[in-house]
């Protein structure tokens, strides 16, 4: 969705999972105006580290060239990174 409305050099996709119950939840404060109360539900095929190396096949099945996926994957944080820092 992000990629149609903006263009997917602005996406990029962070791989924190979370593992936390509701009792981490209350003990590490979580606010629920940003991060929903658990139990979290991940993507089909998405259920932890092991598990991200699905995502390339899944974004070219979904139309996206070999240049945009490495973009998702990482490279357009490196440039919003060089953007900010410099080089």
């Amino acid at each position: 969705y992000i990629a149609n409305l903006v263009g997917p050099e602005y996406v990029g996709l962070g791989f924190d999972f979370a593992y936390e119950d509701e009792e981490d939840y209350d003990y590490y404060g979580y606010d629920p105006r940003y991060i929903p109360r658990p139990p979290w539900i991940w993507p089909q095929g998405i259920t932890g580290y092991a598990d991200a190396k699905n995502i390339s096949s899944a974004l070219k099945s979904s139309g996206f060239n070999q240049e945009e996926i490495i973009g998702i994957l990482g490279e357009n944080f490196l440039k919003v990174f060089e953007k900010i820092w410099g080089k």
